[in-house]
This record gives C-alpha cells, sequence and structure tokens, in this order.
C-alpha cells in the first residue's frame, strides 16, 4: 500500500511543481514529520495545497497518518483538538500546539504557562526544549505577549550549532532569525543577511522553493530598508530570484509581494517604467481579493499605497489606504489589526498633507501616536512606525505647514525623548528640519540655515537616488526658499521633481507655499471608517500588556528572591545570580568588582565553564573598562551601560552589561557585570537591562544583609587583638571537617602551636610587647599559609592551624615554612629586639579519633612534649655553652 501512495504521489502534478511541499508529506509518511512546518513561511498556502492533493486519495492512508495529514493542512475545527486538557508536553501536544496556533493564531494561557514551566524544569537541553523556544519566540515576535522573543532565539541559534538537528529545522530556525533581526539590529551580532543566506543554502538543499522564494523577497526588503545604491542593487538581485521561482510556482499570494518590491526598487533606482510594470500587476493582484486574508489584503493595500503616494498619484493613492482602513475591522487578531492600524493611520496622515487637508492630516497622525502608546510598552514598535517618527511629523505638520510655533517646539521636545541610537538618516534628518523651523521663529537665521543644511546632508548620506528622500526634500526646499529668500532653493526642489518625475509633489508644495492657494478640501468621513474601534481595542491591548509584564517581571524577581533568600555567602548569592541570568538571559558569566580609591579594584568572577584563562580575561577587561572609561565618577547618574565588541574590542566576549550602584555610607563604587563569550552569536538588548537592573537591586541588598550578618557574626567569632578566628569559631569548624571526613574520607591535618617563652617576654619587656609579639605571629601565619587554611587564635599565645585536603607531610611543610619566617623576622619594640619560636603538635585525621574535642586532645598533647623536647635542647644548650 505505501508504494501505491508514493507512486501516486510521485506523479500528482501539483506536487511536481512544489518539491518543498513533496518534503513534508514524505516526512509524515514515514512518521517523521517537520514539526517547524507550522512556523514556515506560507503555511496556509502549504496548507490549501496538501488539502488539495491528498483529497482524492484519503482512503488509502492509516488512520494515524490521515490525522497528521489533517494537521499539516490545517483541515480541523477548534473543537478537534482539545488544547484546555493538556498537562503534559510530549511530541504529540507539540503537534497539537503548532498545528491549532498556524490556523488560529492563537493558544490558551495556561497552554502558554505549560510551555513556559517545561522550559523553566528543564533538566537538559533537547529536541523538545528546542522546538518550544521556537515557537515561543515565533509567538513573542507576532506580537502575542509583551515578552521580548530575544532569548528564546539565542537558545535556538546556540542549540543548532550545537546538536544534530535537521536542514529543515536549521532553515526556519535561520529564517525566523533573519525575519527578526531585520527589524532589531543590535540584537544578534550577525546581520539579517547572513541569516538569509545561511538559510538560503538550506532551502535549496532541501529543494524548498516557496521558502526560497520567501528568503529571497526578505533579504530584498531587508537590503531596500538601508536605501543605498549598493543596497538597491542587491535587493533588485534578490527580488528578481524571488520572481524567478515564484512564476513557475504560480500563486498570487507570494506573487504580490515579490511584484510590490520590485516595483518599490525599480522607483527607488529612478526606472520607473519598470516600477509602474510591477506596480500595475501588484495591484491586478490586490483587485482579487478573495485570496487574501483581510490582514493580507490591509497590508497590500497599504504598500500600493505607499508606493503611488511616492509615485504622485495621490487620489490613487487615497483610495488604496482607505480600502485597507475599512478592511482593517474584519481582521480577528487584535495585535495584527493594530500593529496595521497604524502604519495605516501614519500613510493617510502622510498623504492628506499633500491633498492640502491638515487638520486631517493632524488627526490621523495623533490617532497613530496613541496606538503606538497603547501597544507597546517600549519606545518603538518597529524601525519605521515610532514615537519619534509621529512627534516629529507632526512637528514639521504644526509648524512649517501651520505656523503654529508652540505646539512644533513642544513636539521637538517630546521627539527628542523618544529618540534613540540606531535611528535612521530620515528620521534624523526630519529632526533637524524641524530645529531649523524653530531657530528661524526664534529669529536665529544663521543657526536655522546651519541646521537645514546639515538635515539635507543627513538625508543625502546614504544616497541620493532615494525616491522618498525626495518626496521629503522637495517641500522643504519650497519652504525654506520662502523663509530665508532664496530662489535657489525653490529652483532646486523643482530640479529634483523633474529628475525624479515628481513634479506632483512639487506642485502641491510651491501651490501651499508659495501661492498660497486653497486646496480642494477633500474631506475624510470619520464614521465611515472603525477608528473608534481601533482605539478601543489598543487600549484594551495596553492594559493586558501591563498586566502581563507586571506578571512576568514579578515572578521573575519572585523566584530570583526565593532563590537568593537563604544564600550564606557573597560567593553563593554571585553563583545563584549566574544561574538565573544564564537561564533568563542566556548570560555566560557575571561578575562582582567593588572599587575604591584606597583599595583598588576587588573582584570576583564566575563563569558558566570553569576555564582560568576566561575568568582571568574577564576580571581583566571588565577593570580595563570601568579604569579606561573613568566610570568611578561617570556612572552616578546612570543605572547600566551596554558594550560590545564592536566598539570595544573585548577579546573574550561578544557584548556585556554593566550595572552601576554607587554606596554612599562606604563610598564603595560597586559594579556588576554580566556578559556572554565570543562563541555567541547576539548583543545584549536594553529590555535585558531594564529587567536585570530589577534583579541587580535585589542582589545589592542581598549582598549588604550578608555583610551585616557577617560582621555581627565575626564580633562572636573572632579575635580582637588580630583578628583571627576564636575558639567558638574552630569547635563550629572542626566538627563540620571530621563530619566531611566520615561521609566522603575527605583528609585533614590539624597543628596546635604555642610561642615559646612568651612569660619573658611580658615580664622582661611588658604585657604591650606581649601583645605586640601574638600580632606579629598572627600576620607571620597568615604571610605563610595559603588562604583556605584556617588560623584560630585557640587563647593567649596558642594558636591552631587546619589544613583542608592535606595529610600530615603536607601540612608540615608549611609549620617548617613558619619557623623559617619566625627565625630571620626580628621585632623591634620600644628599643628592645627580639624573635619568636614556637612549638607545635601535628596530625591528620584517622578513625580513631572519634570527635573533635578527642581529636584536639591528641594534638595538644603532642605539642606539650614538642614543647619539653625544646626546654631540654634549650637546658642542653645552656649548660654547653657555660
Amino acid at each position: 500500500m505505501k508504494l501505491d501512495i508514493e507512486k501516486i504521489l510521485k506523479n500528482d502534478a501539483k506536487l511536481i511543481q512544489y518539491p518543498g511541499i513533496k518534503l513534508i508529506i514524505d516526512a509524515i509518511l514515514v512518521e517523521e514529520p517537520n514539526l517547524l512546518y507550522f512556523l514556515s513561511p506560507y503555511v496556509r498556502l502549504k496548507s490549501k495545497i496538501i488539502r488539495s492533493v491528498t483529497q482524492d486519495i484519503k482512503h488509502v492512508f492509516s488512520k494515524q497518518v490521515l490525522f497528521k495529514l489533517k494537521l499539516f493542512s490545517l483541515n480541523f475545527s477548534e473543537e478537534e483538538i482539545d488544547l484546555n486538557n493538556l498537562y503534559m508536553i510530549d511530541e504529540q501536544a507539540l503537534l497539537n500546539i503548532f498545528a491549532h496556533y498556524a490556523k488560529f493564531k492563537k493558544i490558551p494561557n495556561k497552554v502558554l504557562t505549560l510551555l513556559q514551566s517545561e522550559i523553566d524544569n528543564k533538566q537538559e537541553d533537547s529536541k523538545t526544549i528546542f522546538y518550544i523556544n521556537l515557537f515561543l519566540a515565533k509567538y513573542f515576535y507576532d506580537g502575542k505577549s509583551s515578552n521580548p522573543p530575544e532569548k528564546h532565539l539565542k537558545y535556538c541559534i546556540e542549540f543548532i550549532s550545537n546538536n544534530d538537528v535537521s536542514n529543515y529545522d536549521k532553515m526556519i530556525t535561520l529564517v525566523i532569525c533573519a525575519d527578526y533581526s531585520s527589524e532589531n539590529h543590535s540584537v544578534f551580532v550577525n546581520d539579517a543577511s547572513t541569516y538569509y543566506k545561511s538559510a538560503e543554502k538550506l532551502a535549496k538543499k532541501l529543494n524548498d522553493e516557496m521558502t526560497l522564494a520567501y528568503i529571497y523577497n526578505g533579504a530584498c526588503l531587508y537590503h531596500l530598508f538601508y536605501r543605498n545604491s549598493k543596497n538597491k542593487v542587491i535587493a533588485l538581485k534578490y527580488g528578481l530570484k524571488a520572481l524567478e521561482i515564484e512564476e513557475g510556482l504560480n500563486q498570487n499570494t507570494i506573487l504580490f509581494q515579490t511584484y510590490k518590491n520590485l516595483g518599490a526598487n525599480y522607483l527607488d533606482l529612478g526606472e520607473y517604467n519598470k516600477a509602474s510594470h510591477y506596480l500595475e500587476k501588484a495591484a491586478k493582484i490586490s483587485l482579487n481579493t478573495e485570496e487574501f486574508s483581510p490582514l493580507e489584503t490591509a497590508k497590500l493595500q497599504n504598500s500600493l499605497g505607499y508606493l503611488l503616494y511616492v509615485y504622485g498619484s495621490f487620489g490613487e493613492s487615497l483610495k488604496f489606504h482607505l480600502y485597507a482602513l475599512r478592511e482593517l475591522a474584519k481582521v480577528d487578531n487584535v495585535s495584527d489589526l493594530l500593529d496595521e492600524s497604524i502604519k495605516t493611520f501614519a500613510n493617510l496622515s502622510m498623504l492628506y498633507r499633500s491633498l492640502g487637508n491638515m487638520n486631517e492630516s493632524i488627526y490621523l497622525a495623533e490617532t497613530a501616536s496613541t496606538i503606538i502608546n497603547n501597544v507597546t510598552l517600549k519606545k518603538s514598535t518597529s524601525h519605521i512606525y515610532n514615537l519619534y517618527k509621529q512627534y516629529t511629523d507632526m512637528g514639521i505638520l504644526h509648524g512649517i505647514y501651520l505656523d503654529n510655533f508652540h505646539k512644533a517646539k513642544e513636539l521637538y521636545e517630546r521627539s527628542k525623548e523618544h529618540i534613540t541610537m540606531d535611528e535612521d538618516y530620515i528620521r534624523r534628518g526630519s529632526l533637524k528640519i524641524l530645529e531649523a523651523y524653530i531657530n528661524f521663529k526664534n529669529g536665529k537665521i544663521d543657526i536655522s540655515k546651519n541646521c537645514f543644511d546639515e538635515a539635507h546632508n543627513i538625508f543625502l548620506e546614504q544616497n541620493y537616488n532615494d525616491t522618498y528622500v525626495q518626496t521629503l526634500l522637495i517641500p522643504f526646499n519650497v519652504y525654506f526658499s520662502l523663509a530665508y529668500e532664496d530662489i535657489s532653493l525653490l529652483n532646486k526642489a523643482e530640479k529634483i521633481a523633474e529628475k525624479y518625475s515628481m513634479m506632483e509633489h512639487f506642485y502641491v508644495a510651491k501651490r501651499y507655499f508659495i501661492d498660497k492657494k486653497p486646496f480642494e478640501v477633500v474631506n475624510f468621513k470619520k464614521e465611515d471608517y472603525p477608528i473608534n474601534l481601533i482605539i478601543l481595542l489598543s487600549k484594551e491591548r495596553k492594559y493586558s500588556l501591563l498586566e502581563g509584564k507586571k506578571s512576568n517581571d514579578y515572578e521573575l524577581i519572585q523566584q530570583f528572591s526565593n532563590k537568593i533568600n537563604t544564600v550564606p555567602t557573597e560567593i553563593d548569592l554571585y553563583k545563584t545570580t549566574l544561574e538565573i541570568f544564564n537561564k533568563y538571559f542566556l548570560a555566560k558569566g557575571f561578575a562582582a568588582v567593588r572599587y575604591n580609591f584606597n583599595d583598588g579594584f576587588s573582584t570576583i568572577v564566575t563563569n558558566t565553564n570553569d576555564y582560568e584563562d576566561f575568568t582571568e580575561s574577564a576580571k581583566n577587561e571588565i577593570e580595563n573598562l570601568i579604569e579606561k572609561n573613568n566610570l568611578f565618577f561617570n556612572h552616578r547618574y546612570k543605572d547600566y551601560d551596554i558594550y560590545s565588541d564592536k566598539k570595544y574590542q573585548f577579546t573574550f566576549t561578544k557584548s556585556m552589561i554593566l550595572f552601576y550602584i554607587y554606596d554612599e555610607i562606604t563610598g564603595n563604587n560597586y559594579y556588576y557585570a554580566f556578559y556572554n563569550d565570543n562563541k555567541c552569536d547576539w548583543c545584549f538588548s536594553k529590555e535585558d537591562a531594564q529587567t536585570g537592573l530589577i534583579l541587580i537591586k535585589s542582589l545589592y541588598l542581598k549582598l549588604k544583609n550578608i555583610q551585616y550578618t557577617e560582621s555581627i557574626k565575626n564580633r562572636t567569632l573572632t579575635d580582637p587583638l588580630t583578628g583571627l578566628f576564636n575558639s567558638k569559631y574552630l569547635w563550629q569548624k572542626l566538627d563540620d571537617y571530621i563530619e566531611q571526613y566520615t561521609n566522603t574520607r575527605t583528609v585533614f591535618s590539624m597543628a596546635v602551636i604555642d610561642i615559646n617563652n612568651f612569660k619573658g617576654i611580658n615580664d622582661n619587656f611588658g604585657h604591650t610587647a606581649g601583645d605586640e609579639a601574638i600580632k606579629v605571629f598572627a600576620q607571620i601565619l597568615k604571610m605563610a599559609l595559603v588562604p583556605y587554611n584556617e588560623i584560630i587564635r585557640y587563647g593567649g599565645d596558642e594558636f591552631l592551624i587546619i589544613f583542608p585536603s592535606l595529610n600530615r607531610n603536607e601540612a608540615e611543610s608549611y609549620i617548617y615554612k613558619i619557623k623559617d619566617v619566625c627565625s630571620s623576622h626580628i621585632i623591634n619594640f620600644n628599643k628592645h629586639k627580639f624573635s619568636l619560636n614556637f612549638s607545635y603538635g601535628l596530625d591528620e585525621i584517622k578513625d580513631d579519633y572519634a570527635n573533635s574535642k578527642f581529636f584536639f586532645e591528641q594534638v595538644d598533647k603532642l605539642m606539650y612534649k614538642d614543647k619539653e623536647l625544646s626546654k631540654r635542647f634549650s637546658k642542653i644548650s645552656a649548660n654547653q655553652s657555660s
């Protein structure tokens, strides 16, 4: 029967056309289905084809295979997969969850919690944990939660690098990473193009042409974003590659994207005939909207509307954008609806400005800003539509177009609050234009002209041929030609318009700014569109995101607090912190640095590996970073900084977050860092830093608690004269060592030491000299012994040393070292000079020494025997010399 199935499928006309889908069906037949198919591009289209191919021959499949084919064709109802009664995660459970999400774009919160707990409780890395991480990354990336997908993607990149996974799994992981990094440039070390190239090789190897077309389209869009001549050529190359594949596949869903991309590309390159050709093809597909979901329809209408706006067809552009706005009311997923709404309102605002209706333009821009504020807990939703852009655009509207100086200045200040380091040149240039306007209205003409020139240079810093840049330069040159009374700027605007076939943009700007002629107002009937519904949904989204973030933060803080609550020492505190940071941020190491001007650096480093050179490198580079950048003073008003090897040329790490805490009482500077090694493929994000800061503050409070507890403890367990431990500490510690010996047979030795002729020092030189002798002897013991040896002042002139893990002979070598130091060290006290000598008893632990008291008594007896021998030797020496 299996051979018959293979024969039928092998000769199927559709499968011959789609070898990538045949790959999926073959995997199902051998019961090794590619689970990540459900996260793959065009999954609905692929499912439709699978359903069509297997419909007529479903009677030949076994029940088990038939069920899987049903899942992979997304041919099931919501009731057929009951996720609410899911209590454990296995392969079948993941199959059901992935399929359910691919079809309905949602999963119950209970299932999400179950998946998260599976990761949290993992004992070791596994395929299941990898699949869950990639699913959560896709889920969060799709905007279903306020959680960032980064840590899950980082885990997956590391997993496919270090483990044996299928090429299909690798390909889908790389595609998801590429898509995410194309919008979040600072997260991964490699840029999106690197991931697209790696995914391209795998797609070719798998003969998965549909995914390959998607990869080419993604790479095309990524390079289009940079808007310079080199990247435009690369973008065009990828677009044409995608088209070559897709024309053979004959699927309008994916052809539309490529036609649109090529149209945009040729527009940017100034080849308007070719641009028009591909845009018309995209427009024809868009008219046949039955093939597209409401969301897909809204997206393609917005895309075409935007391109027609750039092309100068304002009336046609408006039709497409308004059509998109109506379609949004039909979108089921709220996150998708709101994300596309922001783009729609922003595009409409830009369009109404060109149509001369400034009131509607401002209303639509403010609506976009309201939604952005509601739908995100970060400063921006994407690299295109963020608050910085919205406030700048509204500032230009109020200032340059409506001459409302006070409103323009207010929006200028608000825009500066939301600027980030990686803003693109268009947004930076727009802000400079707003600054030029403000200075001009303040009478600072020279400064205004400098700002205008700087904006012009910023706009053109990547490539002059960017068509969107020209849509900005034309009205700005027209406005400032009037403001500066400089006819050359008006001529420049006209030349730009002629060169790029954008005369409509020039006529609009000249009519508005120079001729002062009224426009034929194109009214916008708000009641005909679902605007109130969209704003209401954005408010609800804000509340759910806030609650979700509070819940996630609370859970992480609670877990961290519980873990560090019972930690007894500073070292254990840092090890526990690294465990949490490794789990949540995939940090490879953690460092705690204390600095004050008297003692310098005190640094403790813990790593997920035990390489000493890595630990030493981390220590040196963190201290150098602090010292070279003078962070002793510069950090006082900051909580953290994010560093990467791109800028600071680290040798051991890819990126690091350095947190700052200044203790005003002690004057100590505390620096806490977590970092990854140079094998990792990502950089830490601002989101990581903000969450980590909460935990670092908890760590610092716990550290102060440990230090206070230690200070109280030290007062009762230390000798005030020498700073050594006292007899109370001895009995606690000795019991611990004996118990360890009983359980693990770990040997240790103990020595009892008594200073010879100590009474003579007191009698001849005074008790103050005796105290000085005790302090000097304690210092000699510290110098001669390694730090892990326990030194105790038992009482008077008697000391005790515990040598962990050393037998009697090994410990005795240290005793000889102490004797050598004593004999060569002369104590000067009130013109008196004397040196110290001592007697000792030494033995290693044995089964005969049943308890600590007995062990001490036996070693103490050995010390007295040695003291008697010393006295006899002294008498013999004295008699011989007399």
